[in-house]
């Protein structure tokens, strides 16, 4: 199946869910999938399916084809995965899609937001779909593998030659992850990234994430790249010291030694004051791209 007859499938079973919704009396505002096409529409941002051997993943872009450009993707963060500390969710949609409103907000001209597998995909159109993708194996070679291969049909698409990715919270460790394995990406941001999913898990004393691949572990794979580590110092999710933990790994890797003056200028490391996990972003990438940021 083509990538346009799934966007056109797509688009339908997004009027059936409106139909549905509005039987069930939700709104905009509580469920995910409208909730997220109204903000993408909004500013010009259609979606489609990414069609990859495990997942068919939902994207939202506005790209102007601009090959001299590169394609910046926004990857989201983790979204609805448990419906409390003990309940897994039967849909990871997030609803409050920080990594979709700050792709919204990049005035570059190749920009699309990837969500993780699983969310925003109505998993009639998504049957591998199951519920240890945003659990246990949220960072699995599946999931890695997968989202990397839609990154590497959109850049076909486009045309472009160079990939920026920025990554939320769990999207920063695929962001890692992917970066790791390619050899065009010019440009990596993390805001609020879990990039040791290891130590989060002791930090927040939950069970380790087993079947995940964790980003610190490459750390030493992407020394070469120009990357920036946004953190919040009022977030009660991701502490400081992770992305802290993080850089010093690239620091004192053997390929981070080797070129050591370098890597003080373009690897980089910032905690926003009174900014928490999911409050104060937008605010601060409103203004950073007003200067020279991505």
């Amino acid at each position: 199946m083509q990538v346009h007859q799934i966007r056109s499938i797509f688009v339908i079973l997004l009027i059936c869910c409106a139909c549905l919704s509005g039987c069930a009396g939700l709104s905009k505002g509580n469920n995910p999938r409208l909730h997220a096409e109204s903000l993408a529409q909004k500013k010009n941002f259609f979606p489609t399916l990414v069609k990859t051997k495990s997942f068919n993943l939902t994207t939202y872009s506005n790209v102007e084809r601009k090959i001299d450009k590169p394609l910046t993707v926004y990857i989201e963060g983790d979204g609805h995965a448990w419906e409390s500390r003990y309940q897994i969710s039967t849909d990871p949609s997030p609803y409050n899609p920080m990594g979709l409103k700050l792709a919204l907000l990049d005035p570059n001209p190749n920009v699309v937001y990837l969500a993780r597998p699983c969310q925003y995909t109505p998993h009639s159109l998504d049957p591998l779909c199951h519920p240890k993708y945003w659990t246990d194996a949220r960072f699995s070679e599946t999931v890695i593998a997968s989202m990397n291969d839609a990154i590497q049909q959109l850049k076909q698409k486009t045309k472009t030659k160079k990939v920026h990715l920025v990554g939320f919270s769990g999207g920063a460790a695929v962001a890692v992850l992917i970066a790791a394995r390619r050899n065009d990406v010019t440009h990596l941001i993390t805001v609020a990234g879990d990039l040791d999913h290891e130590a989060m898990s002791q930090f927040h004393k939950t069970t380790p994430i087993a079947d995940s691949l964790n980003p610190i572990k490459v750390a030493s794979k992407i020394t070469h790249i120009p990357q920036h580590h946004y953190i919040g110092d009022k977030d009660p999710i991701v502490p400081t010291f992770i992305s802290d933990s993080f850089v010093k790994e690239i620091m004192q890797s053997k390929e981070g030694l080797k070129n050591k003056d370098h890597n003080h200028n373009h690897i980089q490391r910032t905690v926003l004051k009174n900014v928490t996990h999911h409050e104060g972003w937008e605010a601060f990438f409103a203004k950073a791209h007003d200067k020279p940021f991505l």
